[in-house]
């Protein structure tokens, strides 16, 4: 009897680690329910470069697009931050925002192209424009370098940066 448990208990163990093994190397296709995002998809480690795109439109918004009148959603970003990089995301935003509500400043930033070539980075580059009242103060090529990464399907935000294009 103590055999023929043990066997049974080595074949559940068995089982259970092709299970898993499966299902955290099972590619899941999503389609989002909007009509102008495309479909995307999660295995594992690894997330397609659409997903990344659509994370890069999202933080570009909540980052960029900011007007004294209007507070930039950053549950959102902090949400998608672990712990070990809160600070310095979390300093970094709200450098940008205190930065914008002091100046009375209203930007908008346009998106022109995403590079995700590079695992564990995506570059958007699109202009940014700068106003102040109906005054534009500046108009200008920027690039918002965002680092991160995957683990268990889950995108995690380590840092974002934005440089002037040349600088």
């Amino acid at each position: 009897f103590r055999m023929v448990t043990l066997v049974m208990a080595f074949t559940i163990l068995v089982l259970v680690y092709f299970l898993v093994a499966k299902v955290d190397n099972q590619r899941v296709v999503v389609m989002p329910p909007f009509i102008t995002l495309k479909e995307f998809w999660v295995s594992g480690e690894n997330i397609s470069d659409r997903y990344l795109e659509m994370v890069a439109d999202g933080l570009a918004y909540n980052v960029l697009h900011i007007a004294p009148e209007r507070k930039p959603n950053t549950e959102f970003l902090y949400s998608l931050t672990p712990s070990e990089h809160q600070n310095a995301v979390r300093g970094a935003i709200e450098n940008q925002i205190k930065f914008i509500q002091n100046n009375s400043i209203s930007q908008v930033f346009y998106t022109h192209a995403y590079d995700v070539k590079t695992k564990g980075l995506i570059k958007v580059t699109g202009v940014l424009k700068q106003y102040v009242g109906d005054k534009k103060m500046e108009s200008s090529l920027h690039h918002l370098n965002i680092t991160y990464f995957v683990k268990g399907g889950r995108f995690w935000l380590k840092g974002i940066d934005l440089k002037k294009d040349g600088v």
